[in-house]
């Protein structure tokens, strides 16, 4: 991502491209296809945490001579340069050393933990679907769908009471 995909102030990231390494070098290219082009919203630690890294980037680069710019990397090699994959998977494993983590969780599973944590907090699929920028609703359920509470008595309990209410019904519970 570069700073210009990024609106801070109002807390969302506008995904239209993607990066893929090709040998040593890291090409950019469009997102896949249309879902996959998208602006999702940042949560309020992550924004701060952005802002700080942000500022920590600007003194960084100004001590190198130069100032950041829109176009730049939010993440980077430490000079402004863009950081290989492979890098940021050995680093990552550094981390999880660090830390002392178990499972072993590999950089891309952040992506399936997200979506798990999503739809263990209520996240309806179509939002999570969006979110991940799959370009069917059927890819997430077919990825996701074990994850997903039933709400079968919350249907029945609706279609209920919109049967004995006369086509009034209360909401039904929330999973």
């Amino acid at each position: 991502m570069r700073w210009c995909d990024l609106d801070l102030a109002a807390g969302t990231w506008k995904i239209h491209r993607s990066f893929e390494q090709v040998g040593r070098e890291l090409k950019i290219r469009p997102c896949k296809n249309a879902a996959s082009r998208r602006v999702i919203n940042l949560g309020p630690a992550l924004v701060a945490h952005l802002k700080e890294h942000k500022a920590a980037q600007a003194t960084r680069l100004l001590a190198q001579g130069r100032r950041v710019k829109l176009e730049d990397l939010v993440f980077d090699d430490g000079a402004g340069n863009a950081v290989s994959s492979n890098t940021v998977s050995a680093n990552w494993g550094k981390a999880l050393n660090r830390l002392d983590c178990t499972p072993r969780v590999k950089f891309h599973s952040l992506r399936h933990l997200h979506a798990s944590l999503a739809i263990a907090a209520g996240v309806d699929v179509l939002s999570l679907s969006r979110r991940l920028g799959h370009a069917d609703v059927k890819t997430t359920i077919d990825i996701y769908g074990h994850l997903i509470p039933s709400t079968d008595i919350g249907a029945a309990n609706a279609v209920d009471a919109m049967l004995a209410g006369g086509g009034r019904a209360s909401p039904p519970p929330s999973a």
